[in-house]
């Protein structure tokens, strides 16, 4: 007897347009974040890092999902770099 498809990608796991989908929404995300803010204080802009670089890291998610091994570890990087401040003394 044969599966539905339904039953064979469950199996298998979730859909790669699943992950393709998240993924658009993160980079709609990060794109509208970018717009969006307009920090005045180190708070503010230490908290839309911190967002962004939420965003990086999911972004990073579903790379690594769709076996885009590569591009969850530029997705990583950037997250690192982005959110990566130094201490003040």
């Amino acid at each position: 007897m044969v599966k539905p498809v339904a039953q064979q990608t469950q199996s298998i796991g979730a859909p790669q347009g699943v992950y393709g989908h998240a993924k658009n929404k993160w980079l709609k995300s990060l794109k509208i974040l970018g717009q969006l803010f307009d920090v005045d204080s180190d708070e503010e802009i230490a908290e839309a890092a911190a967002i962004k670089a939420s965003c990086m890291v999911n972004l990073a998610l579903c790379a690594q999902r769709e076996d885009q091994f590569s591009e969850a570890l530029s997705w990583c990087s950037k997250a690192l770099r982005y959110s990566w401040r130094p201490r003040s003394p």
